[in-house]
């Protein structure tokens, strides 16, 4: 395993001014049923680097509420994680935080990585107390989309973390990366907002953005290593291309407008049947013109069962006359959302625009 996730927060919504707290907000219920492990006070936005799509945005604590986004993965002993980071000017803005999560009900801050007031990058791992280590000045700029990749290997003697902006190494750090409390493995990405983060009664809405998120490890052949400066671009489905065998309750003619709706509408249109062995297979839109390469791709299908009982789905991709299939996972009586990622073409050899565009993708039910 190497690509363990990533998300370019395109198909979520609806986007929202960025102003307020929204721990109740439909917004976080789609995130938190959709991969991510705890989330509140987020909102997005159509304020991104390319134009397209959107970006995950994490309020002012207006109302002495941190905004917060977790996502978790089976332990690592050493993590890639890059993503698009917008931010305003303050002292002291965190960009990202290391977690270990001992699944008996204490998550430890392992590594926590800020922007200072010079626009450089500091790392402490004692929650902020103490500074383990700083870049110089003027690496990051408020207010600018910049690109931040961190390759991470917890260790309480012998452990590393690189971070790169826009590609240049601005800080490596080695030796102590870790609290003496945790295990040498890092479990669970946090962004966060904390309460007192930005000034709020000398700024003007304040606020921190992220977008085009990859998360990966370092085992195996595939992608081990930064990968660069790269866009997570979402893709509606826009045409059926067979079989199509369940049925359609909504949308308009053919099967694919009752699943091409940003965000989700849920019940208000989808497809249904309950016969074993039975497919959905759909086009895709076309990639933005900016976009000149492909490294990988997943498929995501939101479903429910509409009743107890056994119910699996397993996503699929098609390319040609090869296709992949993605494990059984279970449905449950709420809407879920299930992965597939794709490192290589259902060739088996690696993706191209062209190949990404040709590609069908789907579901079957089993």
């Amino acid at each position: 395993m190497s690509l363990l996730w990533m998300d370019g927060f395109d198909s979520y919504g609806p986007t929202r001014t960025p102003a307020g707290v929204y721990n109740s907000d439909p917004i976080n219920t789609l995130l938190l049923s959709s991969g991510y492990v705890f989330c509140k006070g987020v909102g997005f936005d159509t304020d991104t680097r390319t134009g397209y799509g959107r970006s995950l945005w994490f309020t002012y604590d207006s109302l002495g509420t941190p905004a917060d986004l977790k996502i978790a993965f089976l332990p690592k002993s050493e993590i890639v994680v890059g993503f698009a980071f917008k931010y305003t000017s303050t002292n002291l803005a965190r960009i990202i935080e290391f977690d270990f999560d001992n699944r008996l009900g204490t998550v430890t801050s392992q590594m926590r990585v800020y922007v200072n007031a010079e626009g450089g990058i500091s790392l402490s791992i004692d929650d902020g107390a103490t500074l383990l280590a700083a870049s110089g000045p003027n690496i990051l700029y408020p207010n600018v989309w910049q690109f931040v990749e961190l390759k991470y290997r917890p260790d309480k003697t012998a452990g590393s973390i690189v971070v790169k902006v826009e590609g240049q190494t601005c800080i490596q750090f080695d030796g102590p990366t870790s609290p003496m409390t945790t295990p040498n493995q890092v479990n669970m990405l946090r962004w966060a907002t904390p309460a007192g983060e930005f000034n709020v009664g000398s700024q003007s809405n304040p606020i921190k953005k992220i977008d085009d998120l990859y998360i990966l490890d370092t085992i195996g052949s595939g992608f081990t290593d930064f990968l660069g400066d790269v866009i997570v671009t979402s893709l509606p489905v826009t045409s059926d291309q067979g079989p199509n065998q369940l049925s359609q309750f909504g949308g308009a003619i053919g099967h694919f407008t009752a699943l091409n709706s940003i965000p989700t509408d849920e019940d208000t249109s989808y497809v249904y049947g309950n016969e074993a062995d039975t497919k959905e297979m759909f086009g895709l839109a076309a990639l933005p013109d900016n976009i000149i390469d492909v490294l990988a791709m997943s498929v995501h299908i939101r479903g429910r069962k509409d009743a107890p009982g056994t119910a699996l789905i397993s996503a699929h991709a098609r390319y040609g006359v090869n296709d992949v299939h993605g494990v059984a996972q279970p449905l449950s009586v709420q809407y879920t959302t299930k992965n597939l990622f794709l490192e290589q073409c259902p060739d088996g050899t690696g993706w191209t625009k062209a190949k990404a565009e040709a590609t069908n993708i789907g579901f079957e039910v089993l």
